[in-house]
């Protein structure tokens, strides 16, 4: 739920909001893994304040950190540079010896292990395709996509677009 609410028009504003209200120290606890699923789940429910925390339905560890990845893109999407809130997030990433870096990076090679399979079984598909003659059309292209989504793409994009931010906002991790 806060990935939704944290990618919408008003994405700035709660994003602002989820900093002031000090959300970082919970995410990235979610982040490195130091909470359970159903602790996550229930911190991140109550995303408009509503008073009421509720469990939401059961997702799998890699659902969980799409969503996570997902809070990181519309953080470092909808938070303005030099802002208070902007450098705070950076720092999140800077202490602890660059711990949540080498999280992010352990993420993005799930991601991209999960894809590989299916990167090759659509490679073996196209070779068929094309040693029959058969024309590859835009339907064929788009279910290879939803493949591609459902098996890690957007997570493996959304580690490379948060890494890319960090590196360009701090010298320190390129040296890693």
């Amino acid at each position: 739920m806060l990935d939704y609410a944290l990618q919408t028009e008003d994405g700035a504003a709660n994003c602002e909001r989820f900093v002031e209200m000090l959300g970082l120290k919970t995410f990235f606890s979610a982040f490195m893994g130091k909470v359970s699923h159903e602790a996550s789940c229930i911190i991140f429910s109550n995303v408009q304040g509503e008073g009421k925390k509720r469990k939401l339905n059961a997702t799998s560890s890699f659902e969980d950190e799409e969503h996570l990845l997902g809070i990181l893109v519309s953080l470092f999407t909808n938070l303005s540079s030099d802002t208070p809130a902007r450098i705070r997030l950076i720092a999140k990433f800077i202490e602890g010896d660059y711990e949540k870096v080498e999280r992010l990076l352990e993420m993005r090679e799930m991601a991209e292990n999960r894809l590989r399979p299916v990167e090759r079984d659509i490679m073996m598909e196209k070779r068929v395709l094309e040693a029959n003659q058969e024309e590859i059309d835009e339907e064929q292209e788009a279910e290879w996509y939803l493949r591609r989504a459902e098996a890690g793409l957007s997570a493996l994009q959304n580690a490379d677009y948060v890494l890319g931010w960090v590196c360009m906002e701090d010298d320190g991790v390129s040296c890693r």
